[in-house]
């Protein structure tokens, strides 16, 4: 599934939707089909002869990566470039609201950034930790570098908001400098889905891997329909959904209402599902068969999660190593056994050296007898 849609609204006009996370850079596979960096370059030149071009996001973020090409990409164009934030820019997804000439935003949505990170399975020295270390810090200060294309906060202040995690409504990402208009007009719906997942315009995002959630700035303005939604942003809202603030929906009620949208995050769990088997069989072959196969199907954990387990039983059972050895010494009654050393008198040491040479002469059977 793309992560992205481009249109032509006019000879003079195209629009780029970016909806949902933004993959990595490498091959970006989906069920039945591989989508590369290459499709997406491909379809981004069909906006290079355009005056005008639209992006409209609603992302929590991706691969910095990803996002860092996307920026470059839309800054060499020669159209004008609108930004508009249609629910949430987080994450990589505000390094790409950067290369708008103007970034508008509704008061409803949220804007966060935050510090980059990594996910890693593998055996390292502090040495190959310290060359993560800088590499984290050299892509904080470029990301830093591409908000100072946008906003006037000094590069201490955003570096003490992306540590913080720093989650902002539209009204602040405009207070801030990251955006240059609110948008009154508009209105962003959400709903609570559940404590990791919020359906914001009708896209699920994943919010387990951020420390914060965000905070929506309440709006009485009716959202008109939009035409330009993609596959995975269902248009047919319901009258429950348009209510003013947050609501919480039952499951069935989701199924309901949201068929699309079920289907995408299915699709999503089954691709999760596979990566963490995957890594699992990456580590497996250090680790018992009978732990892995706890943590495949009985008790589901990542690779992380197995790694440390395994760690915890290795200790568990050298220190019940250590506890039955010392309790086998003490039940011995080694403890009381005490060594007697006889010392021979002058003849009788004479007698024992004299005894052993006949003893090894008599054997030898090189003499003649």
């Amino acid at each position: 599934m793309k992560f992205w849609n481009v249109n032509n609204v006019t000879n003079d006009e195209g629009e780029l939707i970016l909806y949902g996370e933004i993959r990595s850079n490498k091959p970006w596979w989906s069920e039945g089909q591989m989508i590369t960096p290459e499709e997406f370059l491909k379809d981004m030149k069909t906006l290079r002869n355009k005056n005008k071009v639209t992006v409209r996001i609603n992302s929590r973020g991706g691969d910095v990566f990803a996002a860092q090409a996307i920026f470059t990409h839309l800054k060499t164009l020669k159209a004008k470039v609108e930004i508009i934030i249609e629910g949430i820019a987080a994450s990589a997804a505000t390094i790409i609201t950067c290369a708008g000439d103007t970034v508008k935003i509704s008061p409803g949505s949220a804007f966060m950034i935050h510090n980059p990170s990594i996910t890693v399975w593998d055996s390292f020295e502090a040495k190959d930790l310290e060359q993560l270390k800088e590499m984290l810090d050299s892509v904080k200060n470029c990301i830093i570098e591409t908000y100072c294309t946008k906003t006037t906060l000094s590069k201490l202040e955003l570096a003490d908001m992306m540590d913080a995690e720093t989650w902002l409504t539209g009204r602040e990402a405009v207070e801030k400098g990251f955006c240059d208009e609110l948008l009154e007009d508009t209105k962003v719906t959400n709903n609570i889905l559940n404590n990791r997942m919020v359906l914001v315009n009708n896209v699920a995002h994943d919010l387990s891997g951020f420390k914060n959630m965000p905070v929506f700035e309440p709006v009485n303005i009716k959202q008109e329909p939009q035409d330009n939604q993609i596959g995975n942003a269902p248009a047919n809202l319901t009258k429950e959904n348009q209510n003013e603030g947050s609501s919480t929906m039952t499951l069935e009620e989701i199924k309901a209402n949201h068929p699309q949208l079920v289907e995408q995050i299915k699709n999503e769990a089954k691709q999760e599902e596979r990566e963490r088997i995957k890594a699992i069989e990456n580590i497996s072959a250090t680790i018992g068969k009978e732990l892995v196969a706890k943590a495949k199907f009985e008790e589901p954990m990542d690779a992380k999660e197995l790694a440390f387990q395994a760690l915890q039983n290795q200790q568990q059972n050298a220190s019940q190593f250590l506890t039955n050895l010392n309790e086998d010494a003490k039940n011995s009654g080694g403890d009381n056994v005490t060594a007697e050393c006889k010392e021979l008198d002058p003849e009788e040491q004479i007698k024992e050296k004299v005894s052993a040479l006949s003893n090894a002469l008599n054997k030898d059977k090189r003499r003649v007898k």
